[in-house]
């Protein structure tokens, strides 16, 4: 089955900007550019699975790796802003525990 060209177009707009907001983190803040490194593997594995259907499904271990490494990103960059834009009330507590490295599976 071929590809549909709408959603194979889609992919590579949302591809180009997911590697330009990647770049622009790391000019912003070039301390970033190894989590950057890490993590820009994950644009091109989120497209090859956004789309039901697709011919390969991920393994579990490959899926549970991918989570990690997003996790550890996003602990990056939140560490790096202001604690009044990452501090929680209680309810969402469970979140920042979720989004921390080892967080719930």
């Amino acid at each position: 089955m071929e590809p549909d060209p709408v959603l194979a177009s889609n992919t590579r707009e949302w591809l180009l900007r997911a590697k330009e907001d990647l770049d622009n983190a790391t000019r912003i803040d070039g301390t970033l550019a190894p989590a950057v490194e890490d993590v820009t593997p994950l644009t091109e594995y989120a497209a090859r699975f956004r789309y039901p259907g697709a011919p390969w499904e991920p393994t579990l271990q490959e899926a549970q790796e991918s989570i990690d490494l997003a996790r550890t990103f996003v602990h990056t960059l939140l560490t790096r802003l202001p604690p009044c834009i990452t501090s929680f009330d209680d309810s969402s507590k469970d979140l920042w525990t979720n989004l921390r490295p080892g967080g719930s599976q």
